[in-house]
């Protein structure tokens, strides 16, 4: 068994000056991040986020992805999702 661990910057990313990555780290496509920000483990920034100047974002997180609704969800209503909005 391997231990892998890819990271993955699209070329069309904006990065800003100063940050520190860790492993694992998937930042899709027209993706903003500003300065002296830190990214730790296990991370995907999906397409159009923009993070601000100065942010830490922790492990095994996930930023602009809507829930998956399944048949055994226990949230059975639109109204209970909420988007978070990135800053």
């Amino acid at each position: 068994m391997s231990n892998f661990i890819s990271d993955f910057i699209s070329d069309k990313a904006k990065l800003g000056k100063n940050i520190t990555f860790s492993k694992n780290i998937i930042i899709e496509d027209n993706v903003t991040i500003g300065d002296n920000c830190t990214l730790d483990y296990n991370l995907v920034i999906r397409k159009g986020t923009t993070i601000g100047n100065n942010v830490r974002v922790d492990d095994n997180t996930v930023i602009e992805k809507y829930p998956i609704r399944v048949s055994l969800s226990i949230f059975k209503e639109e109204s209970r999702y909420y988007r978070l909005q990135t800053i």
